[in-house]
């Protein structure tokens, strides 16, 4: 919102696209079961190498 505040609607493209990457990292941290780089025991989407 600051951005378009600040630089008008002819920005709307980089807006976008900010708010649809938030989108895909959360959709990402909801299907792996962690946040990014997050080491959790229920995490899924790494396969573990423990004996």
């Amino acid at each position: 919102m600051e951005q378009l505040i600040e630089h008008g609607p002819g920005e709307i493209g980089p807006v976008f696209a900010r708010a649809f990457e938030f989108a895909m990292q959360i959709e990402r941290e909801r299907f792996i079961g962690a946040a990014q780089y997050e080491r959790t025991p229920d995490r899924r989407g790494y396969v573990s190498h423990q004996p």
